[in-house]
């Protein structure tokens, strides 16, 4: 912890989580769980002390004594970022353990954070950006690593010695997370930064949101605070492909998102001439990807054993074919004259996976399973699954669903309980089959 100042871990770490942790060190039920360091920490503080409070309170202790409190406020929040994803410990790939207390021992600040991050929007819509020129920094560290714990220092490492990228990008890949509580405005700013592989990093941004007000009855008053507003980026270093998720859905803050990423990685540079000398000037190249009614159909006959939404247009009116129970909607008589007649907009569609390697999943080709059985027309995906289980060495097959929005642009992989590994064999399956890359 020596790296890392007092000051920038503890602002690393959620008000709330602070707030918590002392209020618990003061509830006399608890304190035999607490030792008397912390019970004396906290003794001075006001009911709701600021962060700044509490930093000025640990500087008066000594190296020995501010590193174990710390670890306890560390520890606070990777319980609460662990208990919000309680039901999907065991899709977390750094631990074998379904149990939060022993997860917090196994995994660092920013594991836990990335990893209730993950979740969140893991099985959102994303929009998908082609990279027109990779970034130095992020080539120089796919190139190089062989792990994502290597990957993970190597970034860390060169953006610290870059001169071009701001050290909040370092602070949000080390294993504390970025120092940014508290100083959350409009101009968005990394939280967290994970390499999922040497290949594949996760950004997390946050910035400030619109104001709202909440009644609180124990003060007996109006409380106003900003909402916040979370964004994720998935760099494909590779493949020169980034995904893009908000909780703001406006083109106004993709765009800012956007904007601000091609500036910071340098995704396009281009040399001009003004006459005489020539200028460096660089500018935002990431192309969003077009996703046509093609598309649909390519992942419909190619990746799908069924599809349980297909959504058509036509001059007048949109006919949708859907089916709550999951079942087949290309067996309805009439779909086949719709896709003839009509462009396909928008499609969910089952893709079949035995997950015995849950990290590692095999993708079931819908070729396999149309041509090794016969299904009723009303038969449902789990009556596929049924059969294939039975009847082939498959031992744990599950399916995935896969949205693809025409008019959106937008693709959703809709499945929580993947690893991050899972998830991206799904991606890639998908973005191959489409042709979305535009590097190696």
């Amino acid at each position: 912890m020596t790296e890392y100042s007092d000051t920038n871990i503890l602002k690393s770490i959620q008000y709330g989580t602070l707030i918590s942790l002392i209020t618990d060190i003061r509830d006399d039920d608890k304190k035999s769980e607490f030792s008397d360091l912390e019970i004396e920490f906290v003794s001075s503080l006001s009911d709701e002390p600021y962060t700044n409070d509490i930093i000025d309170r640990l500087a008066q202790y000594d190296s020995e004594e501010r590193e174990s409190l710390i670890i306890q406020f560390i520890n606070e929040e990777k319980t609460n970022n662990l208990e919000q994803i309680n039901s999907k410990l065991e899709f977390i790939e750094e631990s074998s353990s379904d149990n939060v207390q022993q997860a917090v021992n196994d995994l660092t600040l920013l594991d836990t954070a990335y990893y209730q991050s993950f979740f969140k929007f893991a099985n959102g819509s994303h929009s998908v950006y082609e990279i027109q020129d990779s970034d130095d920094i992020l080539q120089e560290v796919s190139e190089s690593a062989n792990t994502s714990k290597e990957a993970q220092t190597l970034f860390e490492n060169k953006v610290r010695n870059s001169g071009t990228i701001d050290d909040i990008y370092a602070d949000a890949a080390s294993e504390f997370t970025s120092p940014i509580i508290g100083d959350v405005g409009y101009e968005p700013k990394p939280r967290l930064i994970k390499f999922e592989s040497p290949n594949r990093v996760y950004i997390e941004f946050w910035s400030e949101g619109s104001p709202e007000s909440v009644y609180d009855a124990t003060r007996g008053k109006k409380i106003h605070y900003n909402t916040l507003k979370r964004t994720v980026v998935r760099i494909q270093i590779e493949n020169n492909i980034l995904e893009y998720s908000s909780t703001d859905k406006t083109e106004n803050h993709r765009d800012t998102i956007i904007g601000y990423l091609g500036d910071t990685f340098s995704f396009s540079k281009e040399i001009a001439s003004d006459g005489g000398s020539m200028v460096l000037q660089s500018q935002n190249d990431l192309e969003r990807i077009d996703i046509k009614t093609e598309d649909l159909t390519t992942v419909i006959s190619e990746l799908g054993t069924i599809s349980t939404l297909e959504s058509f247009d036509g001059v007048n009116a949109t006919v949708d074919y859907s089916s709550i129970e999951k079942r087949n909607v290309q067996e309805e008589p009439t779909r086949d004259k719709a896709l003839e007649d009509r462009a396909i907009r928008r499609v969910n569609t089952q893709m079949l996976f035995d997950f015995t390697d849950k990290s590692n999943p095999e993708f079931i080709h819908p070729s396999f399973v149309k041509g090794s059985f016969d299904f009723l027309p009303d038969a449902d995906v789990y009556d596929y699954i049924e059969a294939i289980t039975k009847q082939t060495e498959y031992d744990n097959v599950d399916y995935i669903t896969v949205s693809l929005h025409e008019e959106n642009d937008t693709v959703r992989i809709d499945k929580e309980r993947l690893t991050p590994n899972a998830r991206a064999s799904v991606f890639k399956l998908l973005s191959n089959k489409l042709g979305w890359h535009n590097g190696q």
